[in-house]
Formats: structure tokens, sequence, C-alpha cells
């Protein structure tokens, strides 16, 4: 009866996860993969006179899923991101100070398993700031960008 106890309390434990949906399901390899090259909606602020922004993949890019609000089945995953991205514009050629294209914000990734892979389906803005930002603006931004990039996944630009 004693070694009841442990071995229902592990399965408990185990079941419990995988249907509450702790852990990200989707590799963040493939999140990153899937952000490459896609354009999203800005919110706030405007990129270049659009309110479009290009994840490239030159530019250095961070995120976390929420996991309090993402929503996990076995076959469809709705993943809540915060995430946060810049890249630099070299400038100096004009005699400019160089300039930084940041975004920070949340988005949703919606995912479908098709066999053993996951599939995005759809990618929405839910809130994303855009500015471009001078080099001690810049730096300034980082402090608020770190945190993401130190608790999630970060891509370094090329």
């Amino acid at each position: 009866m004693k070694n009841i106890l442990p071995i229902t309390l592990v399965l408990v434990a185990v079941v419990g996860c995988k249907m509450f949906g702790t852990g990200n399901v989707v590799p963040n390899e493939q999140i990153n993969a899937d952000l490459s090259g896609k354009s999203v909606n800005i919110t706030e602020g405007s990129y270049g006179g659009d309110n479009k922004f290009t994840f490239r993949e030159d530019y250095d890019r961070c995120f976390v899923v929420n996991e309090k609000e993402s929503q996990i089945s076995d076959s469809e995953a709705t993943l809540s991101l915060t995430v946060t991205s810049w890249g630099s514009l070299n400038m100096k050629d004009l005699g400019l100070d160089e300039v930084y294209n940041t975004v920070f914000g949340k988005l949703t990734m919606q995912y479908k398993k098709e066999g053993e892979k996951w599939v995005l389906q759809k990618l929405e803005t839910k809130e994303l700031m855009y500015k471009s930002l001078e080099t001690e603006q810049w730096k300034k931004f980082l402090d608020i960008a770190m945190p993401t990039c130190a608790k999630g996944f970060r891509h370094q630009g090329s």
C-alpha cells in the first residue's frame, strides 16, 4: 500500500501536466522559424509609414510563450507570446547616427497538429509597439527587452 501512493502521485502529476498544457508543445526553434519573414500589424507607431513589421532574419528577436494565456490540446495549440525584436540601420554614410528599428508586444500563434508536426495556421497581433530609436534610446530599450530574452528564446540576427 505504501508503494501505491508515490506511483499515484507521479501519474497524477504527469497526466495533469499533459491535460493543462504545461510545457511548450511547439518547440521554440519552430516558433522562431515560423516568425522569420512574417509580417504582423503594428498597433502603435509606424514602420516607414506602414503599419506592418516584418521579422527579418538579420534582426535579433526574443520571445517567451505565456503558458497561462496559451491553450493547448492534443491537436491544436494557441500560443500567446511576448516578443521583442530589433535591428540597426547604418546611417553613418548619410552623416546620421545609427538608428534601431524595435518592436515589443504580444502575438498569438495558432497551430494545428498534422501527423507528428505542428503547423502554423495563423499569426495575429494582440499589441505590438514600434519605435525607431537612436543609440542612447536603444540602450534603454534593451533594459526592457532583456528579461524576455533571459526567460525565453533568443534569435541572433546575421
